[in-house]
């Protein structure tokens, strides 16, 4: 347990930041940050199939372990409990994916039908503008016409 291995390698990180600090020693050992005194060290042994993983830094005057994390086999029926647990994982985000392209399939769908729907009122309104116009240029026509007959 985390205790244990805190207390054992008199590490000042809490359980929470644990991973994040992990995570950027292992990101110090690629060397992408410039810093190649820091490297990561897999060691194992057969006659007891397992394996410790350390991150160790060298200046110079020393090398020093920051962190040596142990690991033995997994048990048959632990490594299927996991496995099942992960296949049990991707099968629901599957499922997610599934419903997210459903809904995104019926979002599309429904702003094809408004689009639609948004020209069918843009060309009536159309429609009914040029209605409206050719009966008030038929008003004035009309009108010009009556004017031009009281004249004569």
């Amino acid at each position: 347990d985390y205790a244990r291995l805190r207390s054992e390698q008199r590490l000042v990180v809490d359980f929470d930041a644990f991973p994040r600090a992990l995570v950027g020693l292992l990101r110090a050992c690629d060397g992408a940050g410039g810093n190649k005194d820091v490297y990561c060290m897999l060691e194992s042994t057969e006659a007891s199939s397992s394996s410790v993983l350390s991150i160790v830094e060298t200046n110079a005057f020393n090398q020093f372990t920051h962190v040596a994390l142990k690991f033995k086999p997994a048990s048959d029926r632990a490594a299927k409990r996991i496995l099942a647990g992960l296949l049990l994982d991707a099968k629901e985000r599957e499922r997610e994916l599934q419903r997210f392209e459903t809904l995104y399939r019926e979002s599309q769908d429904a702003l094809e039908i408004s689009r639609s729907k948004s020209l069918e009122v843009q060309m009536k309104y159309a429609e009914a503008s040029a209605r409206g116009k050719r009966e008030i240029l038929d008003e004035l026509e009309h009108a010009r016409e009556r004017f031009e007959q009281e004249k004569r």
